[in-house]
């Protein structure tokens, strides 16, 4: 299986699984709000937002495993700069509900603005290390593709995935863990 297939298939099942997910937050919201509250009132405004808490978590599901995609690709410095600018638009989100006096909606609101923000940066940054392949590039196309920058952010020739890790200072012996004698040095 292709590296690329690998990612597809990983996605498309991640979306039924948030979607899935996501329609049972749903139902049970609207079918049993009272199991989070005896308020009428506040089990009222839990089933009246149940869709955008579906939604949220569908859309969360989602960003999870492109998280953990954008972290094993060792773009660190990315991950952590979306969120610097995510930050102050969430923020901003969050004062304008509060001003429209939406309560938990706004919040609920926000919250998925957020995950789809999210998203949508980390679905950019994969689509540009790992979407379609650089052979198709033109001719004038592959010096620029020769030296690019790796996920990793480290500026190279391309020659696939960097890689760095924690541990990638042990050595590994002939069998599939470390050498014993790494952890001893």
């Amino acid at each position: 299986m292709s590296a690329w297939l690998a990612l597809a298939t990983l996605l498309v099942v991640c979306a039924a699984l948030g979607a899935i997910l996501g329609l049972g937050c749903t139902a049970l919201l609207v079918a049993a709000p009272g199991i989070f509250t005896a308020d009428a009132v506040v089990a009222t405004a839990v089933r009246s937002m149940a869709p955008m808490l579906g939604a949220c978590v569908c859309v969360y599901t989602l960003v999870c495993v492109m998280d953990g995609l954008v972290f094993s690709s060792g773009r660190m410095a990315f991950a952590a700069g979306s969120q610097v600018i995510n930050l102050p638009i969430v923020a901003g989100i969050l004062a304008m509900s509060s001003r429209a006096n939406l309560g938990l909606v706004g919040v609920w609101g926000a919250l998925l603005c957020l995950f789809t923000l999210r998203l949508a940066e980390n679905g950019a940054i994969m689509w540009r290390d790992f979407g379609p392949r650089r052979d198709s590039l033109k001719p004038h196309h592959a010096a620029a593709a020769a030296i690019a920058i790796h996920p990793s952010g480290a500026v190279g020739a391309h020659k696939g995935l960097a890689r760095r890790s924690w541990n990638a200072h042990i050595k590994s012996g002939p069998g599939d863990g470390p050498s014993p004698k790494a952890h001893d040095a």
